[in-house]
């Protein structure tokens, strides 16, 4: 939270946050404090800027907060406490021991008062702070989502799960979708059985991550099997996602395609057409519910697509 305090002189803006973590085998409860500026000596002036951020920003004044610089203040969690802290924090990864609950707050609240002072043309009393930072900072809220991700599917309690899944809900990462998601039967396998191909089952689920459910909106619906299962014919194809991945021989391209139909048709192989837009002769080979095309030649180049 945004926070003001006194430095004899002057009054300064302050970042101040307040999370449980799992320090040497112990619980903490950590307070972070980034000192950012010098506001005025006048401290209605002070609340002022702070104020003219934006109408929705939240500040605090403590005036015993010294100084200008970072520094944390450690206060061990009493044994009591310990099991209500557990039950919503994370217990791995970077963010281990924070909040489920809270995680990515201070990114979009970062976001929204950088967006609002932009607006407001008083970014300047904010420019340093980790709230225009975070703005921009699209890997910041990557590892956030993937976080949650690995909580929803394998942190240690029911209740964590459920706590990351609500949480990815409410960020807009999860999107309500009855679909049906393969898992791996066994997610390891000894060395022994290093070459057994794994098995997968299929899960209902009734939560479909965004990034899916974009694909499935724009790509996925129109998967289906298309023509007769070793039929060789020609297709005007117009390439949609190109997807490039190493393998022991070399670069492995997976491309989709839509036709002059609106059929979806994927390309899996090292030597896809250079062009965007192709006329091609091709064998359809089906599998499960997706048609793929193989033995491609390319008889027209035609004009790409940008």
């Amino acid at each position: 939270m945004l926070t003001i305090g006194f430095t004899t002189v002057f009054y300064t803006l302050w970042e101040v946050n307040t999370y449980n973590v799992l320090e040497r085998g112990k619980w903490i409860t950590r307070t972070e404090h980034q000192y950012f500026r010098n506001l005025s000596r006048d401290l209605d002036a002070a609340k002022a800027k702070v104020a003219a951020l934006g109408a929705e920003v939240q500040y605090d004044v403590n005036l015993g907060l010294r100084g200008a610089s970072w520094f944390v203040i450690d206060v061990p969690i009493e044994e009591k406490e310990v099991k209500a802290a557990k039950d919503y924090t994370f217990t791995f990864g970077r963010m281990k021991g924070q909040d489920i609950r809270t995680a990515g707050d201070y990114i979009t609240e970062g976001r929204a008062i950088f967006d609002e002072g932009v607006n407001a043309g008083t970014i300047a009393v904010y420019d340093y702070t980790i709230g225009q930072r975070n703005a921009q900072d699209d890997k910041g809220w990557k590892d956030v989502v993937w976080q949650l991700n690995r909580a929803m599917k394998s942190e240690s309690t029911s209740r964590r799960r459920v706590y990351a899944r609500r949480r990815l809900i409410d960020l807009g990462e999860l999107v309500r979708r009855d679909w049906m998601e393969k898992v791996p039967v066994q997610e390891t396998i000894s060395d022994e059985y290093a070459d057994t191909p794994i098995k997968f089952k299929e899960v209902k689920r009734k939560w479909m991550p965004k990034g899916l459910a974009k694909w499935h909106d724009e790509i996925g619906s129109k998967k289906g099997l298309f023509y007769n299962d070793g039929e060789r014919l020609t297709l005007t194809l117009t390439e949609i996602k190109h997807k490039m991945l190493p393998s022991d021989y070399g670069t492995l391209h997976i491309v989709n395609y839509v036709d002059n139909n609106g059929n979806l048709v994927t390309y899996k192989g090292g030597t896809p057409p250079v062009n965007k837009v192709v006329t091609v002769k091709a064998t359809i080979k089906h599998n499960r519910n997706e048609t793929y095309i193989q033995r491609l030649k390319t008889l027209a180049n035609n004009c790409s697509v940008s």
